[in-house]
């Protein structure tokens, strides 16, 4: 509900906080959001090298570090 910039900047908060949908949405795409937020969120983001994002995607495909790292 704000101006185009601060929702791209800030969307994911709210994503995050939400129950069960934001899980559903991203399992099996864990690479599509984890490597939007770190690509689009870092203050450098060629500074993560590709395999560390790797790493810590394949983590994300458990459902119960999913479900934390929400």
């Amino acid at each position: 509900m704000s101006d185009a910039a601060t929702n791209e900047f800030l969307w994911h908060f709210a994503f995050n906080r939400l129950t069960d949908i934001n899980e559903r949405m991203v399992a099996g795409r864990e690479e599509i959001y984890t490597g939007h937020q770190f690509a689009s969120k870092a203050a450098t983001p060629d500074a993560i090298p590709q395999h560390a994002v790797d790493v810590y995607v394949d983590a994300l495909r458990d459902p119960a570090a999913l479900r934390a790292n929400f």
